[in-house]
């Protein structure tokens, strides 16, 4: 026997959350027609902006585990949002066909990296 997890299915809109550096970027998936977005036609992205309280604490994560770029998984029910997982090493090609999306994403990270480049002085 192999290990098996099962999870509930949530239903709601899919939301993904790039943290870069200090910033952070929302994205909405609506329509999806499967579990998985990524493997569903007909769905809607759009950018959103979260409540400040999940922004900071989101950013909170990202320090604990000392990783500036991370992608993380929700779904926002009618009762609110579920968290789904953090993702160290964030997928970020299937936001790459995007209209702006990806170009937002990569330029939060270049201002984050050129905020954050060492000193070579000190």
């Amino acid at each position: 026997m192999l290990p098996t997890l099962f999870q509930k299915e949530i239903k709601g809109d899919d939301i993904r959350v790039h943290v870069c550096y200090d910033q952070v970027l929302a994205i909405k998936i609506r329509n999806k027609n499967q579990v998985d977005y990524r493997y569903t036609a007909g769905y809607v992205k759009e950018p959103i902006e979260l409540p400040k309280e999940i922004i900071t604490y989101y950013l909170k994560i990202s320090r604990l585990e000392g990783n500036p770029l991370m992608g993380i998984d929700l779904i926002e029910t009618k009762d609110g949002y579920v968290f789904l997982e953090a993702n160290p090493m964030p997928g970020w090609n299937w936001f790459y066909n995007d209209d702006n999306t990806i170009e937002s994403i990569c330029h939060k990270i270049i201002d984050g990296v050129s905020w954050n480049i060492i000193d070579p002085n000190q």
